[in-house]
């Protein structure tokens, strides 16, 4: 296993790890398994509010219930930054007890964090083997693990929410993540890939009360069997913002982001004009059999749109703008939509195999920064935010840091 010394690629992790732990030192504990605890069940039992459960390399048997305090259950990534920690720390299946004498607990989960475990977090695992590799009730923080062959990679039900980032939601049997009802989460930087449903799935259910908003930036969003984010729509009028910005799809078999209508998940291509407002900019779609689907409210700004081999957008209609996307080598640039897009560019965007535009691409400065209509302003990216005379057109500003390596491909 990797060494604990510090390099520019393992600063990052530090960084978080401390960020972490310093201000809890004092009051909380590091619980080890198994030097401490022989199984993370036992030192979840053991753990007190705001411990930290630090996990050694190799498989272990998972169905940990986290409620009525916050945890944080983490492999030695956390303290090193070795991101060889990660694959080396599994967690697996869950117990057939796991939910004795806990009420509120469901089970068949690797782990489940309860209503009352909202500020927890898992840091640097793989999750594997579950019905749902992580369930959750409560606001919890994901980063930097694997979270592969379960059922659904992760269910998170009304009420609860958090950042899931730079992790790979992959090869689970249903979809990588599954968002239900009144959420608040932020989805950053994550490589969503190959699950055979879809690679988000987000049920809009009915919803009163302050707005909620969930954010999906920077992701790749790739190879899913159904749709890359699918919006599952209910006949309320929600108040929820959907951003969708800055993500590569590609490759996903149905529909990139995809909007159904009265609870339907199984994507048949008619659209729903889902009413809520969502936010469709900055992303690059290549390769994909449709691109959007539906939506009654959709922002599209500054998007590419490239081998799509049916429609780029279709059935995009009632209160939706577009403005300043790129559209090349599609079957159909508007199928059936209502729109009246301004400043479309029909192009080759020159892009390399992961997505990036090359020298001379019409994208690269193609974009725009304010955006205004009917009054409302829907776009305002300051100069700091982009890095030539305007914003790229895509998923990638030209001449930022390069887009994270997707991670291999599953070897079994």
């Amino acid at each position: 296993m990797g060494s604990a010394g510090l390099s520019p690629a393992r600063t990052p992790a530090i960084v978080l790890a401390a960020l972490l732990l310093a201000p809890t030192l004092a009051a909380a504990r590091i619980l080890r398994v198994p030097e401490d605890h022989r199984t993370v069940r036992a030192a979840v039992g053991a753990a007190g509010n705001r411990d930290t459960i630090l996990i050694a390399p190799g498989t272990h048997e998972g169905g940990a219930f986290v409620d009525r305090k916050s945890l944080t259950l983490a492999s030695r990534f956390l303290t090193t930054g070795d991101t060889s920690f990660v694959s080396g720390t599994v967690l697996r299946a869950a117990a057939d007890d796991m939910c004795a004498g806990f009420p509120g607990c469901v089970g068949r989960s690797v782990i489940e964090f309860g209503a009352g475990a909202h500020g927890s977090a898992v840091i640097g695992l793989t999750v594997t083997g579950g019905e749902d590799g992580i369930r959750s009730q409560a606001m919890v923080e994901i980063t930097n693990c694997h979270v592969v062959g379960n059922g659904d990679g992760v269910d998170f039900v009304s009420g609860s929410g958090g950042t899931f980032r730079k992790s790979l939601f992959a090869w689970n049997r249903d979809d990588g993540i599954d968002l239900n009802g009144r959420i608040q989460a932020r989805i950053i930087d994550n490589d969503i890939r190959e699950n055979r449903q879809d690679g988000v799935e987000y049920r809009l259910h009915a919803y009163r009360g302050p707005a909620q908003t969930i954010e999906f930036i920077g992701n790749r969003i790739v190879g899913n069997r159904s749709d890359g984010i699918q919006l599952i729509d209910y006949p309320d009028v929600s108040n929820r913002i959907i951003r969708i910005e800055g993500n590569l799809f590609s490759a996903n078999g149905d529909a990139a982001v995809g909007c159904l209508p009265d609870g339907r998940t199984i994507e048949d291509f008619g659209g729903a004009a889902v009413a809520e407002r969502v936010f469709l900019i900055g992303n690059t779609f290549t390769g994909e059999r449709h691109g959007l689907i539906g939506g009654g409210n959709v922002v599209a700004l500054n998007n590419i749109f490239t081998g799509i081999r049916v429609s780029a957008m279709r059935r995009v209609k009632g209160n939706s703008v577009a403005s300043s996307n790129l559209f090349w080598k599609n079957g159909i640039d508007l199928d059936e939509c209502t729109i009246e897009p301004s400043g479309v560019v029909r192009a080759d965007p020159r892009l390399d195999r992961a997505g990036l535009p090359m020298a001379g691409s019409p994208a690269i400065d193609g974009g725009v920064a304010f955006f205004a209509w009917r009054g409302d302003t829907l776009l305002n990216i300051p100069p700091s935010g982009y890095t030539g005379r305007a914003p790229d057109l895509g998923a990638v500003e030209v001449g930022r840091a390069a887009r994270p390596a997707q991670p291999a491909r599953r070897s079994n």
